[in-house]
Formats: C-alpha cells, sequence, structure tokens
C-alpha cells in the first residue's frame, strides 16, 4: 500500500490541513478501490470471495468523511448508510451503494470531479459573453 502523506517528513508542516485532509481521503478513497478491484478478481476466478477488506475500508471511507456525510446527507439517509456500512453481515450490494453515494458526494464537491471545464456554446454567442462579464 503506498501512502500519499508522509507525516514523518518536515515538509507537511507548511501544507494547509485542508489539503492533507483530501489527500487522506483521496487515499482511503484509492485503498477502498484497491480492495475491490481484488475482490472482483477473486469472484472472477472462481475463488472464494470475502467481502471484509472491501467492507473495512468502505468503513475507513466513512469515518474520514462522517461529518461531511452527516452536514450533506437527510438524516434518514445517514443513518441508513451508517447501518449499511457498520452490518457486520455487510452484502456487496449494500457496499457498492454505499460507495456510489460517497463518490458522487466526492464529485459534488469537486474532490474527485476531473471534467470542470465550462462548455461554451457556440449558438449562445452573446448570452455566453453576458455570463462572462
Amino acid at each position: 500500500m503506498i501512502h500519499l502523506v508522509d507525516f514523518n517528513n518536515d515538509t507537511i508542516v507548511g501544507v494547509p490541513a485542508q489539503d492533507i485532509e483530501r489527500v487522506l481521503i483521496l487515499q482511503a478513497r484509492n485503498d477502498f478501490l484497491t480492495a475491490h478491484e481484488h475482490y472482483k478478481k477473486e469472484q472472477a476466478q472462481a475463488n472464494y470471495s470475502d467481502v471484509t477488506l472491501i467492507a473495512i475500508r468502505l468503513q475507513t471511507l466513512f469515518l474520514e468523511l462522517q461529518a461531511l456525510l452527516k452536514r450533506r446527507l437527510k438524516p434518514e439517509d445517514y443513518r441508513e448508510m451508517f447501518n449499511s456500512v457498520f452490518n457486520k453481515k455487510a452484502v456487496y450490494d449494500e457496499i457498492l451503494n454505499s460507495y456510489l453515494i460517497i463518490n458522487e458526494l466526492l464529485d459534488s464537491i469537486n474532490l474527485t470531479k476531473i471534467d470542470n471545464k465550462k462548455v461554451y456554446d457556440r449558438t449562445r454567442v452573446e448570452i455566453e459573453n453576458k455570463e462572462k462579464i
């Protein structure tokens, strides 16, 4: 496992906490995706495939985002996700569904969004120019 933040490095002192937190969230997300990839590989090879690792990685990602999730989700959706993520008898579909909700949330706050560029509509030149001003 590769760690993106080295807390034993003296140069980390000058990095804003918000930037470090972003990297930690991306690291937890990457760890989940790596575990998911391993799970699907084992499943495809017809080996016994256990969801424990992806469930644990999802729990870590959830804990990293807990306050954000609590602020952004409806209280009943937050409780449902919490119960699903920390269910001792984790089911793959629930794990995937919870991850997809988290992933969409990370996209909505522009942490994982890569298509940020505004598309210029050439058919509405005057309107586009007014929006730029």
